[in-house]
């Protein structure tokens, strides 16, 4: 989230049909306003979300991200919105406790299963080819796989990994 402009603030928005994640559109600015940012998702979630699944919205849960969250919560419940808010954090337990320090490196490891199958369709963004390009991973001396970030923060692949973030219901948009 980019509230200093240091960050950018990265949405994509898209679908899961069966086992085949497809991001359909993105949208990222350099300076973000959480009220105004929240107005952005949810005017491109009532614009681009097929009405006939089930969708949700995944935030980075971090920081920033608090905030949004708790506007975007505010105005569904006003309106009586169909769509989930999802709080994701990255330094959450993993599933597969012990193969994956935490959540962000149990999901960045999914994602890059999901390329290897051909599961994912992405646009050609060079700041997305360029994050991806950049992520690392470690065995740390417990023996569990862990991210190591490359020095400017990878915005665009993190929007990414919220996208296909591991959860049991179908998929519309991200956010980080």
């Amino acid at each position: 989230m980019a509230d200093k402009g240091i960050d950018e603030s990265v949405i994509y928005w898209g679908v899961k049909k069966g086992n085949l994640y497809e991001v359909e559109g993105y949208y990222s600015e350099a300076i973000s306003e959480n009220m105004k940012l929240a107005g952005k998702i949810l005017n491109i979630w009532k614009s681009k979300a097929p009405k006939e699944i089930k969708s949700k919205i995944i935030i980075d849960g971090i920081g920033v991200g608090v905030g949004v969250i708790s506007r975007l919560k505010e105005v569904i419940k006003e309106q009586n919105l169909k769509v989930k808010v999802v709080s994701a954090h990255f330094g959450q337990s993993a599933i597969e406790s012990d193969r994956y320090l935490n959540k962000k490196a149990e999901n960045y490891l999914r994602l890059k299963s999901l390329f290897e199958n051909e599961q994912i369709k992405i646009p050609t963004l060079k700041p997305l080819i360029r994050d991806l390009s950049l992520m690392k991973f470690e065995v740390n001396s417990a023996g569990k796989i862990k991210i190591i970030d490359p020095e400017k923060s990878p915005d665009y692949s993190d929007a990414l990994v919220f996208f296909v973030w591991q959860d049991k219901s179908s998929l519309a948009f991200s956010f980080v």
